[in-house]
């Protein structure tokens, strides 16, 4: 295999077997010299399976565990990834995937590309190929992708219900999953009947020129607002632009992402809140799609759109949109504690108002009373622990507010319609 190409690490996921590891092989492939690392073993009855996927984002390492763990757990493939992905090979690609054809054999590949000529490459191999990028190639292929849309209302709700009214979304005009963001975020800005701006860019590297203009739009908002990033790289972009206008954040603007990559929003200054995909169910569910294709020749169940697991609060929301002084330090309050089991007493200690004018100024600013706010970020937290881990109702009743399950469990049933365990287990299947 020609050494100038991207490193190729290849994974044997068959329970009978030894495990690799870089350099070498263990197990049953032991003593085979004639095999070179990076290559498939003729004669294995597992299918092969190449990933094309580049691993320089939390969310594309995150698609490659999705996959993984469904060998682990249901299949017999061998894995073999492109750490580069096929955009970051450049003129190296049609070396690859003449080697990849020749001596790895492939009997499917999933997919993360976003270049229309690879894509039109890939296609004409006539292998089982599943997409796993943002972009819409085609029926002729399975497309397994985030839920767009849920991921805009997750964002939207998110801002409305910290009391902004003036919404903007940032995006990247030549980028078609952004656009459709974009068209889902002015959607759910509409059904709120919130006003919706939008601010598209040229790329997401921005030189000085281009960064100044977006710190005069962001400059010219009506303030408070509150600004969508298509991804947290954009988002990053707005927070730093934000810095050059002098704008607060998040007294005047506050930002919300998507991906939640922790290295791009924890290095934001300041850090920033994104929208949490559940990226390895997206992962998980090409290989089950792709295997149904190896097994049947076609897809069995429908191709799901995945639904985002949550937002993750960081500083960048960390305030929200109201005009008086004690009111916004209450509302603070609330969204700082929320999850430590406070009440309205706690509130009003924290803070030198009347109860009537906290119910007052929540219901003006917000429509629901503090204890309504309480109720709604305890059981956006419990939502997102519910379909993203394993822990006991117990542990989430206590993690979210609640000293008893029983009157958490109350809570959900009163506020969602399905008990906490019929809620988890609906989103397991779906």
């Amino acid at each position: 295999m020609d050494l100038d190409f991207t490193r190729v690490y290849t994974q044997n996921h068959a329970p009978s077997r030894g495990t690799e590891f870089a350099g070498g092989l263990t197990g049953d492939m032991r003593g085979k010299g004639n095999l070179r690392f990076g290559e498939m073993d003729p004669m294995a009855s597992e299918s092969n399976i190449l990933l094309l996927i580049e691993t320089s984002s939390g969310f594309t390492r995150r698609l490659i565990r999705g996959v993984s763990e469904f060998c682990n757990r249901q299949s017999r493939w061998n894995l073999q990834l492109d750490e580069g992905g096929p955009e970051m090979l450049g003129e190296n690609w049609n070396r690859r995937k003449s080697s990849w054809r020749q001596e790895s054999r492939p009997d499917g590949i999933i997919a993360h590309v976003e270049s229309p000529a690879i894509w039109s490459e890939l296609c004409e191999t006539g292998l089982p190929l599943i997409n796993v990028s943002g972009i819409d190639w085609g029926e002729s292929v399975p497309w397994v992708d985030v839920n767009n849309r849920t991921v805009c209302r997750m964002v939207v709700d998110d801002f409305v219900g910290r009391g902004f009214k003036e919404l903007a979304y940032c995006g990247v005009e030549s980028i078609p999953w952004s656009q459709r963001r974009h068209r889902f975020f002015e959607h759910e800005c509409g059904k709120r009947k919130v006003n919706c701006r939008a601010r598209q860019l040229p790329g997401l590297a921005l030189d000085l020129a281009e960064m100044r203009r977006l710190a005069e739009w962001l400059s010219s908002l009506p303030k408070p607002f509150a600004v969508m990033g298509c991804n947290d790289a954009c988002a990053r972009w707005v927070a730093t632009a934000c810095l050059h206008a002098n704008l607060r954040v998040p007294d005047e603007a506050a930002i919300i992402g998507v991906d939640n990559d922790e290295l791009v929003c924890e290095l934001s200054e300041p850090t920033l809140s994104s929208v949490i995909p559940n990226t390895e169910k997206i992962g998980h569910a090409a290989a089950v799609v792709l295997d149904e294709i190896l097994t049947h020749g076609r897809p069995v169940h429908p191709i799901p759109n995945i639904d985002p697991i949550g937002i993750e609060s960081r500083h960048s929301t960390d305030a929200a949109a109201i005009g008086q002084d004690l009111i916004r330090l209450a509302m603070r309050f609330v969204h700082g504690h929320a999850h430590e089991g406070i009440n309205v007493d706690d509130v009003l200690r924290s803070v030198p108002i009347s109860r009537t004018a906290l119910e007052n100024g929540f219901r003006q600013m917000l429509g629901r009373t503090p204890l309504a706010e309480l109720t709604r970020l305890r059981m956006l937290k419990a939502r997102q622990l519910l379909t993203s881990t394993s822990l006991s109702l117990t542990e989430i009743a206590s993690r979210v507010g609640y000293d008893r399950v029983d009157y958490f469990s109350t809570v959900f049933k009163r506020e969602h319609g399905v008990s906490p365990s019929s809620f988890r287990k609906d989103a397991s299947n779906s």
